[in-house]
């Protein structure tokens, strides 16, 4: 295990960080016409914001229909 590269799929998940991320799935799968929501995820250097982020993602591709899933990375816009 790097501390400095998060994990990317379920199987890396040592510290268990899947039942929350199955959790945050499920609140961020909306019924077509219900309200945008946004979520942010905050946490210091190092404690799993980026595993958990692609721990949801996973989970989410298993989803049908597939939801549509947007990276946004406020650290390219300079």
């Amino acid at each position: 295990m790097n501390p400095d590269k998060p994990i990317n799929h379920v199987e890396e998940d040592a510290f268990e960080r899947l039942p929350f991320s199955k959790h945050l799935a499920e609140i961020l799968l909306l019924e077509k016409g219900e309200p945008s929501i946004v979520v942010g995820i905050k946490g210091k250097w190092g404690e799993g914001k980026t595993s958990c982020i692609n721990l949801i993602k996973e989970v989410l591709k298993e989803e049908r229909p597939k939801p549509i899933i947007v990276d946004f990375n406020p650290w390219i816009i300079s």
